[in-house]
């Protein structure tokens, strides 16, 4: 299963550049480009030596990279655009749910974390059991196929990534500190989301606009944990370890929830002038200190210090990607089937508010409430 000889991926990176030299349509070059330098920077981890990746070594000359960043910042503009046009609703459909939930975390005083290692029969035949149970055998008989890499890093996070190029059709799956316990699963449950994800006939247009303006694509990977824990819980397989992943689960949604309300306060002229999508925790106390008074929320502008730097796109995708899993679990558990979701219907669009309309904030309280209940149970 695990593949850690890079040949493979250098093979990849080899077809790409092939195809790229004959290449002469902008959005697939700019597909081809991307791929080649994010399995570049895979290799460099999977070998260790992470701290000598430079993206700019890819590029024939500074022209090349210089057509790349302007059009990486053509496409973050984009992306601000839309969300300074949603900002409004977002604002309200987030606050809202952020005011449902505000207090439910907090009622949970006795969880604790416990040993998660199993043996790599077990971790099999779990993974196994609920590709069966979401109708998908045959996509993970697929992923088992050399795909999953296994990059080394510094730390413990075991946080994956999946690399993507619709050109020639090739997905890899990477989890990083790879072991055999019910985390690095979880971790793997979610990039099989990814996987299923871009499985999709994609354009190298819609591609590029999906992987970089839609707020959309941490959806399916979500709802792949969701439906994991739920599995677990339900089969009572390590059902407290499960609780408490699912507990650290909803501790982390609720952080980016709150991260995407604050950033929908902000000034159109402080989104606008964002850097490659990024604002400090610095420029964020200062502005909602324009709206808060520190002494009624001291607790708030603790919590805004130690965010340090906030990506826009990865809060943004993350909060709607945990408040849509959530809204159409119900959906998807009665068949077992992702196939059937209706979000498919517009998951590719540029985001607008008709496209929630049928799940709408208090719905949202009311599933999380039997989430919390789970952890309780």
């Amino acid at each position: 299963m695990l593949n850690e000889d890079t040949n493979s991926l250098y093979e990849q990176i080899k077809l790409s550049k092939k195809l790229l030299r004959k290449e002469t349509n902008s959005d697939i070059i700019f597909t081809l480009i991307n791929y080649i330098g994010n399995t570049y920077k895979a290799i460099y981890e999977i070998d260790g030596y992470i701290k000598d990746f430079n993206k700019r070594r890819i590029f024939e000359n500074k022209k090349n990279y210089k057509k790349f960043t302007k059009k990486i910042n053509i496409y973050n503009t984009q992306y601000l655009k839309n969300f300074i046009l949603n900002k409004d609703y977002h604002n309200n459909y987030i606050g809202n749910i952020l005011t449902g939930v505000e207090d439910e975390l907090e009622t949970i005083t006795e969880i604790c974390e416990y040993d998660d290692d199993i043996t790599k029969e077990e971790f099999m035949d779990i993974l196994s059991e609920f590709m069966e149970y979401i109708k998908e055998k045959d996509l993970l008989d697929k992923i088992l196929e050399n795909k999953i890499y296994v990059p080394k890093s510094n730390g413990t996070n075991n946080l994956g990534y999946t690399s993507n190029n619709p050109i020639t059709r090739n997905i890899d799956i990477f989890v990083r500190n790879f072991n055999y316990n019910l985390r690095c699963l979880n971790t793997l449950v979610h990039e099989i989301g990814h996987f299923y994800d871009f499985q999709d006939n994609f354009t190298s247009r819609e591609y590029n606009n999906y992987y970089y303006n839609s707020i959309y694509t941490e959806v399916l990977s979500r709802l792949f944990e969701r439906l994991f824990i739920r599995f677990m819980i339900e089969k009572n397989y390590h059902k407290e370890e499960m609780k408490y992943l699912l507990y650290e689960f909803e501790r982390i949604n609720h952080n980016f929830i709150l991260q995407t309300y604050l950033i929908s306060l902000l000034n159109e002229n402080i989104l606008e002038n964002t850097n490659n999508l990024e604002i400090s925790s610095k420029v964020l106390e200062k502005e909602l200190k324009k709206i808060y008074r520190y002494e009624d929320d001291d607790a708030l502008f603790n919590i805004i210090e130690s965010y340090k730097n906030i990506d826009l796109s990865q809060t943004i995708s993350y909060t709607y990607g945990d408040v849509l899993s959530l809204n159409i679990l119900d959906e998807i558990e009665k068949v077992r089937d992702v196939k059937t979701l209706a979000f498919f219907k517009f998951r590719k669009e540029l985001f607008n508010k008709e496209q929630l309309e049928d799940m709408n904030p208090d719905n949202y309280t009311k599933l999380y409430q039997k989430e919390i209940k789970l952890i309780r149970g």
